[in-house]
């Protein structure tokens, strides 16, 4: 008989390994490291990130997603997700949820506005509209800009993007952590068996709803932590900024999963068992022959 797994909101939320072969034994899922054997706990994580240097056998990645871990392979220290296994048999009552708050522009908007109240607290008027909730973020994010340029001393002239700018050392350090950011939001989401493309702010994307997630922690984590480390005056920004983001985000993934679960009103489950839709008798158990049921005794519809 198959465990249950444990529910989302209890498992810890990601664990990262790198350099190491892992494999299944009689203990579980183990990591061969240079310094010995370690036991993963697959089952009390909901992402597992595998990083460079990592050997894993079918039978591994088959038990852990079996547990209801997901697995993601990203670049070191997890700053980019390159490919995902999720868990076959996770519940979609996760997923189904977002999309029926996505679908109805009325709970759309509702969620929308926890995103900004989490972010600016009680200066989100209860009825703003989204011009005015974008309105209020740009003038906090450009605020935080001028307050950090002015406490570290560091010269800020204006955000730069795109493959043509040619940015200063702070805007270097910026979009170095903010794509590590991406990357741990990206691990969360799957793993909470949600959408990364289904976004409430963000649209038109694959990573709609990850954006979303992530510009709730910019303003008191990239951003400050951006100057801090510009005003060092690094010789490698970018080599600076992927060094310290496991530090800065230490402990983020777990906030993440608790504001994702509470925005979106979600209770985390673990495995269910798939069940068949029916207009008239809402889901019926799947893996049942129902070829003793007569159509023709069904009401025309």
């Amino acid at each position: 008989m198959t465990q249950p797994q444990p529910r989302i909101a209890a498992r810890h939320p990601l664990l990262y390994v790198e350099r190491c072969a892992i494999r299944r034994d009689d203990s579980g899922i183990v990591a061969h490291h240079e310094d010995g054997d370690e036991l993963l706990p697959v089952g009390r994580v909901i992402a597992l990130l595998i990083g460079p240097g990592v050997t894993v056998s079918r039978e591994a990645i088959s038990h852990i997603t079996a547990s209801g871990c997901a697995v993601a392979f990203t670049q070191r220290h997890g700053h980019r997700l390159l490919a995902v296994a999720n868990p076959g048999d996770r519940s979609s009552a996760n997923l189904l949820q977002q999309a029926r708050l996505w679908a109805s522009p009325r709970s759309r908007m509702a969620v929308a506005r926890r995103m900004f109240r989490l972010r600016f607290g009680d200066d989100v008027p209860p009825n703003a509209n989204m011009r005015r909730l974008r309105g209020l973020e740009g003038g906090r994010v450009k605020a935080a800009y001028r307050e950090h340029a002015r406490r570290t001393g560091v010269t800020w002239k204006g955000r730069v993007y795109g493959p043509e700018a040619e940015p200063d050392t702070v805007n270097l350090v910026l979009s170095t952590l903010n794509a590590a950011l991406y990357a741990v939001t990206h691990a969360v989401v799957l793993g909470l068996g949600l959408s990364p493309a289904i976004g409430f702010i963000h649209t038109g994307n694959h990573l709609s709803f990850v954006h979303d997630v992530a510009d709730l922690y910019k303003t008191d984590i990239t951003i400050p932590a951006a100057f801090d480390l510009a005003a060092e005056e690094p010789e490698s920004p970018r080599r600076l900024a992927r060094e310290r983001a496991g530090e800065l985000f230490d402990g983020l993934p777990g906030r993440m999963v608790k504001d994702v679960l509470e925005i979106l009103e979600l209770h985390g489950v673990g495995a269910i068992p798939t069940g068949l839709w029916d207009p008239a008798e809402g889901v019926v158990p799947a893996g049942t022959n129902y070829g003793q049921d007569d159509p023709r005794d069904e009401p025309e519809r």
